[in-house]
């Protein structure tokens, strides 16, 4: 009888830690939600970042209904967003049949930080990029960075939107070597490596709380 009891808890604890999921860290920074006041809101611009139509400011209304496409194994949802379809079906013991797999290849994640240009003044805050080291080696690696869309800024706009973030832009995924022969033998620029010690599980899925 006890032990029966104990199963009931144990089930118990984990229903209600799977309905609050959406309060959780790791629901909040896989969705890149910000604490604004007494609410939330997303960094993300795009409504098809969302599922819901409040997903934006709204992360509980959000995580029902992702939900809902987990238990129904709506296959565009799981194309579309396959760590959140693996985390959600994780925490609430759904069958998870994914679509996409991760990349198995890589070893380790490295930040770069390329030091200044002396041809672009603006250079000089410096770009920062993610090595996804690969296992074959350094060369036959890919780097993750952002780039800003700085078309049609003219002096006084461009510093003010570059300190202030105001730039939109997009991520980049590219050959590290592309990039490694363009910093370090055409601009002649000094990069700094920092190793990142990240497990297996945080290298899979990064936006988990370290």
């Amino acid at each position: 009888m006890i032990k029966w009891g104990l199963i009931f808890l144990i089930g118990l604890a984990s229903t209600c830690y799977a309905d609050e999921f959406y309060q959780s860290r790791k629901w909040l920074n896989l969705l890149y939600y910000e604490k604004v006041g007494d609410e939330y809101r997303s960094v993300a611009d795009d409504d098809r970042f969302f599922v819901s139509k409040s997903g934006k400011t709204d992360p509980k209304l959000e995580y029902e209904a992702e939900l809902k496409r987990c238990r129904a194994q709506d296959p565009e949802f799981r194309k579309k967003f396959p760590l959140r379809y693996k985390t959600i079906s994780q925490i609430n013991r759904i069958l998870y049949t994914p679509l996409v797999t991760a990349n198995e290849d890589i070893a380790s994640v490295v930040v770069a930080f390329p030091n200044r240009y002396m041809e672009n003044p603006a250079s000089m805050f410096g770009h920062l990029f993610l090595i996804l080291k690969s296992k074959q080696g350094l060369m036959d690696s890919d780097i993750l960075h952002y780039i800003a869309d700085t078309e049609g800024s003219d002096q006084a706009a461009y510093i003010y939107n570059g300190l202030s973030g105001q730039f939109k832009g997009w991520f980049l995924r590219e050959p590290y070597y592309r990039k490694i022969k363009e910093y370090n033998y055409i601009e002649d620029r000094e990069i700094i490596y920092y190793d990142l010690k990240l497990s297996a599980e945080q290298i899979e899925d990064p936006v988990q709380p370290l």
